[in-house]
C-alpha cells in the first residue's frame, strides 16, 4: 500500500494477514502494535501534532466528519488551530431525524469560518436494504461500521478524517473477584459478564457487585473486533485516504491519553464510584479545549425508535457470542506503549 495517510502502527488482522478480514466463526484474531517512537506530549500538543502530520501525508484535500459532539469537533479544532485548511462534512439523516446532534455542527462551523457541506443520508431506506447489508458484512461481521463504510464510499474526493478511536472509550474497572486475565476470548456477553465490572451484575453467589470494596479492583482494556478496525481496515484494503481513528492515528496520541493525570487519577482508583473511564471523557477534553456544554447524542435516538433500525440490529453475519476480544491489564498496555529507553 503506497498510500502515506495510513499509519498502521496499530494492526488488526485475522488468519495470520495483516489487514486481512474475517471468512468464518473459527477465524483467529491478533493485535499488534508498535512502540511509541518519543516521549509523548499532552494530549493537547500531540491533538495539533497528529492534525499536522495527516496534513503532511495527504494529497487530498482534508474533510473532517463533524457530527456535532466533542469528538469531532477537537478533531476540527486540532486542524484549525494548526492553521491547516480544512472543511466539514455533516451526515444529515431523513427527516431531520437527527437535527438535535447537527445543528452544533452548524453552529460551530458558522462561527469559526469553517466551510461545510452536508451528506443526505436515508437510513432507513438503507438499513432495509439487503444488498448494503451484504455488501459490507464481509468486512465487518458484526455490522457495526458498516453505515460509515457506506458513507465514507459516498464522498469521492478528500482525504476523510473522523473523531473516533479515542481509548478512553475501553478501559473498565475488572470483577473484584478476577485474578487471571486471558489475553484473547471468545463470547461477547460472557467476556463483559465475567471480567468487566459492571454494577448491574452479579456474583456466581447472587450477590450484586455494587456490594463489593471496588478500590483494589485493577482496571482492563477491553477492544473487540466490533470496535471499529473493520472500518480502518476496509479503507485501507480499498487505498481511500482517510483517517477514521484520529484519536488513536499515531502510538503517541494514544500514550497521551493513558498518561493523563486525570486518566492516571481514575487508574489509581482515585475517584470514586467510576467503572468506566469513557464517563469522564468530557471532563478529559475539557481539560485541553474550550467548548459548549452539551448533551452528547449519537444522532441515532430518533431513528433507534425504527422498525429499520431493529433490522440493522438483528443483521449480523456471526453471532455475538462469537465476537473476539483482547483484554490487557492497564499496566501491560502503557509499558509495551512506552518508547525504548
Amino acid at each position: 500500500m503506497n498510500n502515506p495517510i495510513f499509519d498502521t502502527w496499530w494492526r488488526a488482522w485475522f488468519n495470520g494477514k495483516n489487514f486481512n478480514f474475517p471468512s468464518s466463526p473459527d477465524d483467529t484474531w491478533n493485535l499488534e502494535w508498535d512502540r511509541s517512537r518519543r516521549e509523548p506530549g499532552s494530549f493537547y500538543q500531540e491533538c495539533i501534532s497528529t492534525a499536522q502530520l495527516i496534513a503532511d501525508r495527504s494529497t487530498e484535500p482534508i474533510k473532517v466528519m463533524f457530527s456535532g459532539w466533542k469528538d469531532s469537533e477537537i478533531v476540527a479544532e486540532s486542524f484549525r488551530i494548526a492553521n491547516i485548511p480544512f472543511s466539514c462534512v455533516i451526515v444529515r439523516l431523513e427527516n431531520d431525524l437527527n437535527i438535535h446532534d447537527t445543528s452544533y455542527a452548524v453552529i460551530y462551523c458558522e462561527q469559526k469560518n469553517i466551510p461545510y457541506e452536508f451528506l443526505d443520508i436515508n437510513l432507513t431506506e438503507l438499513y432495509r436494504d439487503q444488498d448494503f447489508l451484504q455488501k459490507y458484512e464481509k468486512y465487518d461481521r458484526a455490522s457495526s461500521y458498516s453505515d460509515w463504510m457506506y458513507i465514507f464510499d459516498q464522498i469521492p474526493e478528500g482525504t476523510l478524517v473522523a473523531g473516533n478511536g479515542i481509548l478512553l472509550e475501553f478501559w473498565y474497572k475488572s470483577n473484584p473477584d478476577l485474578k487471571v486475565l486471558p489475553k484473547c476470548c471468545d463470547g461477547c456477553d460472557g467476556v463483559y459478564g465475567s471480567y468487566i465490572f459492571n454494577t448491574g451484575l452479579v456474583d456466581n453467589n447472587g450477590v450484586s457487585y455494587q456490594k463489593y470494596d471496588l478500590s483494589p479492583s485493577p482496571w482492563i482494556f477491553s477492544f473487540s473486533e466490533i470496535d471499529g478496525d473493520a472500518w480502518p481496515n476496509y479503507m485501507y484494503h480499498i487505498n481511500r485516504s482517510s483517517v477514521t481513528k484520529f484519536f488513536s492515528y499515531t502510538p503517541e496520541i494514544a500514550l497521551s491519553t493513558l498518561k493523563d493525570p486525570l486518566v492516571q487519577k481514575a487508574i489509581n482508583n482515585e475517584i470514586p464510584g467510576l467503572v468506566r473511564t469513557a464517563d469522564i471523557k468530557e471532563e478529559f477534553y475539557a481539560q485541553y479545549f474550550d467548548f459548549i456544554k452539551r448533551p452528547k447524542f449519537t444522532g441515532y435516538e430518533k431513528f433507534k425508535k425504527s422498525d429499520a433500525y431493529q433490522n440493522r440490529c438483528k443483521y449480523h453475519r456471526i453471532d455475538e457470542s462469537k465476537i473476539l476480544q483482547y483484554h490487557f491489564w492497564y499496566q501491560d498496555l502503557i509499558g509495551s506503549l512506552n518508547p525504548k529507553k
